[in-house]
């Protein structure tokens, strides 16, 4: 055997094997290995839906960003069960309302009135989309975090729609993409 088939073949070995510890689910994941040892990452973990209040977490730069105008924003708390905190902002085209909830995924799955139930994964977060029977025009968006759920609630408001033609549902996914990443680190 040469010695380019050994060197080969130990390299094969080494690739198969893996060099350290496997992470799985709910394990961070490590930022630096040295010999026979794993350093995992000490980034904190999500925020959970009862210290996530989206009218003082997101910034009006933040807000603008997302295309929405910040002096319109408007709290929307309810303090009924599910509870849910936040706040609605708009734009000529859309109504926007994020809420943190108490609520999750699974309560929300076999509700009848809710229409056009679509599961997703969106921001990295197990999501579920639908609408209500009076508002076609409208959809919802909730996603899983630590304590409940993030909610992003999406209200066509012209005629016309959105542009591009995007449907609400996928305005929903939109948002919540933005607005995750910020409410929860």
């Amino acid at each position: 055997m040469s010695k380019t088939h050994i060197v080969a073949g130990l390299a094969l070995v080494f690739l198969l094997a893996g060099c350290g510890k496997v992470v799985t689910a709910g394990q961070p994941a490590p930022t630096q290995q040295t010999a026979g040892s794993v350093i995992t990452s000490s980034a904190p973990p999500p925020r959970s839906a009862a210290t996530i209040s989206p009218c003082n977490d997101l910034t009006p730069q933040q807000i603008t960003g997302m295309g929405l105008d910040p002096t319109t924003k408007s709290n929307q708390d309810l303090n009924s069960q599910p509870y849910e905190h936040g706040c609605t902002w708009k734009n000529k085209d859309v109504l926007v309302s994020i809420f943190a909830t108490n609520a999750t995924v699974a309560g929300y799955e076999n509700q009848t009135r809710f229409l056009n139930r679509q599961h997703r994964t969106v921001a990295g977060l197990p999501s579920l989309s639908f609408q209500t029977d009076p508002h076609p025009d409208g959809c919802s968006l909730i996603s899983n975090i630590p304590g409940g759920g993030l909610v992003v609630q999406i209200d066509i408001r012209t005629p016309a729609g959105l542009p591009g033609g995007m449907d609400a549902c996928t305005a929903t996914v939109k948002y919540m993409e933005q607005a995750a990443p910020l409410l929860l680190k």
